[in-house]
């Protein structure tokens, strides 16, 4: 099979694209899985926002490559003809000069021709007839083309894909929050419990002045006690909440994957389609 086939009119937007999403998926994984630290500091987080950064701007390259694909209305003035016109910008090579241009020019007329006479020897294999119609239509409706349902795929793709990052997010908060405030209220239990024990025994050993300082040991020992519970579990509760914000990484990474796999077979089919 061709690789101008499958690759299209805009191989340095097709290059960016996956050189963004690779970059940025090594990059996610790096920050999420290994989280490197240099001296003192951690940069997991650091290199996990970039690599999602990067992935955004790989499918805004995505969808500057399909859009250059196809095939452009004169007569359109919209989204899609702004984005069909940077595309061919971007896409063009720029540092030939006048050649260049020229070269491309005729290449495009080349193609024009050749698309004429495949017209011309069907309309001469059916017998003459034409497909056109003869009558009088009426063209004052225009019917939505490829290039505008196409956009409208890959603008809900990522509406969809930035809705769930959100979503993902925001039940991270939640749970996190929620461990937050269990913790405060078990340490608050705890320390009102360790309050009113210190109250009553203080009470009792006003009476035995020899006992106040078995007791004083005792509360000592119990107070201890309850501050060295309470660290494990503050512990045990922190590796949860990161166990869950992991969880949660990786469910927004798995999401992408899917959407990225999606847009991918999307772009493929409607290449071949066009194509």
């Amino acid at each position: 099979m061709d690789l101008k086939r499958i690759i299209g009119q805009c191989a340095p937007l097709f290059f960016l694209a996956v050189t963004f999403d690779l970059v940025g998926f090594l990059l996610l994984l790096v920050g999420l899985a290994a989280s490197p630290r240099i001296g003192d500091r951690v940069y997991g987080d650091f290199l996990a926002i970039t690599g999602a950064i990067l992935m955004f701007y790989g499918l805004g390259m995505w969808v500057l490559w399909y859009a250059g694909n196809l095939g452009a209305d004169r007569k359109r003035t919209g989204f899609g003809r702004i984005a069909r016109k940077l595309t061919e910008r971007v896409s063009t090579v720029r540092w030939r000069g006048e050649s260049g241009k020229i070269q491309q020019d005729e290449q495009e007329m080349k193609e024009e021709e050749e698309q004429v006479e495949e017209v011309e020897q069907e309309e001469e294999d059916d017998g003459g007839k034409s497909e056109e119609n003869a009558a009088y239509t009426n063209e004052a409706y225009e019917p939505t083309d490829n290039e505008a349902c196409a956009l409208a795929v890959c603008v809900c793709v990522l509406v969809c894909c930035v809705l769930a990052c959100v979503s993902m997010l925001c039940v991270s908060m939640c749970l996190l929050c929620v461990s937050v405030v269990f913790v405060f209220f078990v340490y608050l239990c705890v320390l009102v419990c360790i309050c009113c024990v210190f109250c009553v025994l203080s009470c009792v050993s006003m009476l035995y002045v020899m006992c106040v300082l078995c007791v004083s040991m005792c509360l000592c020992v119990l107070v201890v006690y309850f501050v060295f519970v309470f660290f494990v579990f503050v512990r045990c509760v922190l590796v949860c909440v990161l166990c869950i914000c992991c969880v949660s990484a990786l469910c927004v990474l798995c999401v992408l994957c899917v959407c990225f796999v999606f847009v991918v077979c999307l772009l493929c089919v409607c290449c071949v389609n066009v194509a």
